[in-house]
């Protein structure tokens, strides 16, 4: 549905958001005030989150790409709404007489987080509600964002506005990773309703996301550090970017500290391990770099780190989630629990802690037999593992750092107020291990129902009539993220020339996506760039020419090439092999958005909305060359190993000869 030219799905989403927000309120008894305080918890996260992306773009040089769209996002909120009207909200609500009604983990919880927030208004500081209000040394920053709100409204920031909030960023974080790894929208889309509802099928956790406000923005924290970590591994063609990277996400760490001290200090041990193992490999600038970006900010926080006399051990708790099993083994034994388990004899940190480690099997074991998610992702791992550290979808060092991460996130300390509560924690899975298993497992386990050779075989299904036809004298490949589509496409064309003793249409190409900087004055010198290439290799292209890209979302590159091509009097296509919509409405887009530069331009998309299936393998070693900063041209990747190149190529063969066969013999 559209008006005046714009689509009305957005703010038909956006008012049936509303609807239900108030519809909630009312059944459940919430100060619709609360709505006010969402929309403030928003624009606290979301403007300065968006200023800091937006300069370190600027200073990285990268372009800002969203992978998730508006009305994709106020889906998930209606979606999150939904969620709560059926179970968040059924655990914690308040009664027409003011009276509260609580049931579950989620709603017991409540009125006691609502206790700290009070305390910090009151104090200054977190006060352990357990410990006679004493100084808690506890890393929350959520907490002390919520108490920046109105006293009055505590609980129902805490049950309603404050979830909502961390639900809806944390379900767009799942999905533009999960998008970025796959490039597939129907897997973003259940890679986001399996973060949420696989563990409520298994009878597990299924509310812990908003048991404490930690828990979900630590995990929005987490994923970003991922999709920052995923995005620098593939952008290494310069030493700026990466810079400007490794500082993000060490900054995105040391706020991971001070919102969820667990899952902090397993991925800054994975990080720091894979360092290691990078400097191992001796792959050097990446081992130090990584080594580093988890180094200062463990650094940070044990400088932060007080002793409390209260609290012996501080924030450590070793071995807690293991003390169910020490005490079984200890009667099994007849022996005190203290000869095997440190942690029931004073809480204090010491090398006898080491007894404890053995006890990891238990522990693990226990949880990849009744936890679906840890359980798939071993499976997928045996069976198929080698896919995920190959680099065919996420980075390589994205996919080894989950793949430590999974065992870590056991073994390591839990980071808990220790004078307390050490028996119940025996039934604790470590959240950050149980989410590194939902992204390793979806996407090995639904990656490939849509993979290459399908999507390709889609858009040459889309040009074979004019290849047979002769429509196109050359072929204009956009280098870099065209170029293993381009050479598919080329190898089809060319053998149907010569089998037909048809001209075979040369291969060229030109580099037209990457801008150095966002301005007008920057756009102008890349067409200008690219009109200096395209009367070098004009008297080639014939006629007519085919520009084969990869994938189009904004239009820019393919806007500048048409520009450059129309300039120059070249009449030409576009294929590509994906785009965010048909091929007639993506050429409207483009039509409104660049006129006149597609005039007499056919569109052919092979797929609409699935996303960028060759852009992992071209921002790696696949291609084998990198972009030059607003030239039009690409160079080989100084001192790279070639075996990745030279088995692309060889897959390229094969695709020829499949896609071939299926059309044109």
């Amino acid at each position: 549905m559209t008006f005046g030219g714009r689509s009305l799905r957005p703010w038909l989403l956006l008012l049936t958001a509303a609807l239900l927000f108030v519809a909630e309120c009312r059944i459940f008894h919430y100060p619709l005030a609360t709505g006010l305080d969402a929309l403030g918890l928003f624009a606290l996260i979301l403007v300065p989150s968006y200023a800091l992306v937006w300069i370190g773009a600027r200073l990285a040089g990268l372009p800002l790409r969203m992978a998730c769209s508006i009305s994709d996002a106020f889906v998930m909120l209606n979606a999150v709404l939904i969620f709560f009207g059926l179970y968040n909200l059924q655990q914690f609500h308040f009664t027409p007489d003011g009276g509260i009604i609580t049931r579950g983990l989620f709603g017991v919880d409540i009125p006691w987080l609502a206790g700290e927030v009070h305390g910090i208004r009151l104090f200054g500081t977190l006060r352990d509600l357990h410990q006679f209000a004493c100084p808690w040394q506890y890393h929350d920053a959520t907490y002390r964002l919520l108490a920046l709100f109105p006293r009055e409204r505590t609980l129902g920031d805490l049950a309603f506005a404050a979830p909502l909030v961390g639900y809806t960023l944390l379900a767009i974080s799942v999905f533009a990773f999960v998008m970025r790894v796959t490039a597939q929208r129907a897997i973003a889309w259940f890679a986001v309703a399996a973060w949420f509802l696989v563990s409520g099928w298994g009878g597990l956790d299924q509310s812990s996301y908003a048991l404490s406000p930690s828990f979900v923005f630590g995990s929005v924290i987490f994923l970003n550090v991922l999709l920052l970590l995923d995005v620098r591994s593939k952008h290494v063609d310069s030493a700026r970017t990466r810079f400007v990277l490794d500082v993000a996400i060490a900054l995105l760490l040391i706020l991971l500290m001070e919102t969820k001290l667990t899952s902090f200090l397993v991925l800054t041990a994975s990080l720091a391990l894979l360092g290691v193992i990078e400097s191992l490999r001796r792959h050097w600038r990446n081992g130090i770099e990584f080594f580093l970006v988890a180094v200062i900010p463990i650094v940070i926080f044990a400088l932060q780190s007080r002793p409390n006399s209260q609290m012996p051990a501080g924030d450590f708790l070793i071995g807690a989630p293991l003390m169910g099993y020490a005490n079984h083994v200890a009667s099994l034994l007849h022996v005190p629990v203290s000869a095997v388990s440190p942690v029931t004899h004073g809480l204090t940190l010491e090398w006898r802690s080491l007894l404890i480690i053995p006890y990891f099997a238990f522990h693990v074991g226990r949880f990849v037999v009744t936890d679906p998610r840890i359980l798939a992702a071993i499976i997928m791992l045996i069976f198929v593992g080698r896919k995920l550290v190959t680099g065919e979808h996420l980075s390589r060092n994205v996919a080894w750092l989950l793949v430590l991460i999974l065992p870590l996130g056991f073994l390591l300390p839990v980071l808990y107020s220790p004078a307390w509560y050490p028996l119940a924690l025996s039934f604790y899975a470590p959240l950050v291990s149980t989410q590194a298993a939902v992204l390793i497992a979806v996407p090995l386990a639904f990656a490939m129902l849509r993979g290459t050779e399908q999507v390709m075989s889609d858009t040459i299904e889309q040009i074979a009539e004019p290849i047979k036809e002769g429509r196109w004298d050359s072929l204009l490949i956009d280098d870099r993220s065209g170029r293993l589509p381009g050479l598919i496409v080329g190898g089809v064309m060319r053998r149907y020339a010569k089998e037909h003793d048809q001209p075979v249409p040369p291969e060229l190409f030109l580099a037209a996506g990457q801008v150095y900087g966002f301005g007008q004055d920057d756009q102008d010198l890349k067409i200008q760039a690219i009109q200096s290439r395209l009367e070098q290799i004009k008297s080639t292209l014939g006629d007519r020419t085919l520009i084969v890209t990869e994938y189009i979302q904004t239009g820019e590159s393919v806007g500048r090439m048409a520009k450059a091509l129309q300039a120059e009097g070249i009449k030409f296509d576009i294929a590509s092999v994906e785009a965010d919509y048909s091929a007639e409405h993506q050429l409207r887009k483009l039509e409104r958005r660049f006129p006149g530069a597609f005039d007499g331009a056919q569109l052919y998309v092979g797929s609409s909305r699935n996303g960028i299936t060759f852009y992992d393998y071209t921002l790696q070693a696949a291609t084998g060359v990198e972009k030059v900063h607003a030239e039009p041209v690409v160079q080989l990747i100084p001192g790279q190993d070639r075996s990745m190149v030279v088995a692309a190529r060889e897959e390229v063969a094969v695709l020829q000869d499949k896609l071939y066969n299926k059309f044109f013999s």
